[in-house]
């Protein structure tokens, strides 16, 4: 062990053979209040989707999860932690996922811009300009 580290399980790391990291009263109130924030922050993304006639039950798992980061009892067991954590972040990578290809179906095969929009007239004497004068120096 490095210099002055006591081993105690409650310094902080991952000292004392216990291996895992054990939550300041602070940060646990810090996790709790972030966990809460998100959980509303998705909910009212989660209520937005059903008012916009989408099916949000792919959030369902994610709110679950928020919801039991907000029980003091998580942090103490930094393995339970880190499975809710990655169940928050591999659940909100699967709804944005599905969520792209919901505006993608929804969109069908349109291109960005049709055959019919104009290039304003303005830049279009520009670029002719443009390759004129790349014309005439290379003659």
């Amino acid at each position: 062990m490095g210099a002055g580290r006591s081993g105690s399980a409650t310094d902080g790391d991952n000292w004392g053979g216990w291996g895992q990291r054990v939550y300041t009263p602070g940060e646990i109130r810090t996790f709790r209040d972030q966990a809460r924030y998100w959980t509303g922050e998705t909910q009212r993304l989660r209520d937005q989707l059903r008012n916009d006639g989408v099916n949000p039950a792919d959030l369902d798992e994610v709110l679950r999860a928020f919801r039991q980061l907000d029980d003091e009892r998580v942090y103490k067991d930094a393995r339970e932690l880190e499975r809710l954590q990655t169940q928050v972040a591999e659940g909100l990578k699967r709804f944005e996922f599905s969520l792209r290809r919901k505006v993608e179906d929804s969109q069908g095969d349109q291109p960005a811009l049709t055959a019919t929009d104009e290039v304003p007239r303005g830049y279009r004497d520009l670029v002719e300009e443009y390759h004129r004068s790349l014309s005439r120096a290379t003659k």
